[in-house]
């Protein structure tokens, strides 16, 4: 069984690497793992990710109550909370700022998921998101209905004006959900800037979406 400084560690490796990638520059974005059905560990507010420590890590309640809290919690708790409510079955949730899909993000532009067939097996589409203020708690009857619908039936999805969330039934598939949507956003911002798209067919993305659920990993 996995102890929870073990799980500790994994939330810095994780947050050590999206650091290293640039997609959490400074103190920017933060990762947040389930133990159990009442407890998650996430990463604090104020700490830059490629400096963070284990014991640096806070304990909370599905409720938000400070378990073991070394540091005051990430400002973007709420948005943690509110995905682990909508979808029980996500063990992990990582939100960051990678540079090219947060431009679509802040360009309101959304990804164009059918014209490439792995972003449709894995993620199947990316919804773009309405914006809401950092640090908002994000309780159900504040949570955007965009942003309820997105974290219901998808692991990724762009936060208006903000940046990036990925879901996983693991932190490694979480993380591996917010590398691919980067990767996939330089795609698409190259495929603009050579000027034409070659879309797939409805019936090829509809049959690609369905082998991903095949394959599905959540």
């Amino acid at each position: 069984m996995i102890s929870v400084w073990d799980k500790r560690k994994e939330v810095v490796e994780v947050s050590r690497r999206l650091s290293e990638l640039g997609f959490m520059p400074s103190t920017s974005g933060n990762v947040s793992v389930r133990l159990d059905e009442r407890r998650i560990l996430i990463t604090p507010s104020g700490v830059p990710k490629g400096a963070l420590q284990p014991g640096q890590v806070d304990l909370l309640g599905l409720d938000g109550e400070c378990l073991e809290c070394s540091l005051k919690p990430t400002s973007e708790l709420g948005l943690h909370l509110a995905a682990y409510r909508l979808r029980p079955d996500a063990q992990a949730v990582v939100h960051a700022h990678p540079p090219i899909a947060t431009a679509f993000a802040c360009a309101g532009v959304e990804l164009p998921t059918d014209i490439a067939a792995e972003v449709l097996v894995a993620l199947k589409t990316v919804p773009l998101t309405s914006f809401f203020m950092l640090g908002s708690r994000l309780s159900d009857s504040e949570l955007p209905l965009d942003l309820r619908e997105a974290l219901l039936a998808r692991d990724a999805c762009l936060l208006s004006n903000h940046g990036a969330l990925t879901l996983g039934a693991s932190l490694a598939l979480a993380f591996q959900n917010m590398e691919l949507l980067e990767h996939y956003a330089k795609i698409c911002l190259a495929v603009h800037q050579l000027g034409s798209q070659r879309h797939l067919t409805s019936a090829q993305a509809a049959e690609l979406m369905e082998l991903g659920k095949k394959y599905s990993r959540r």
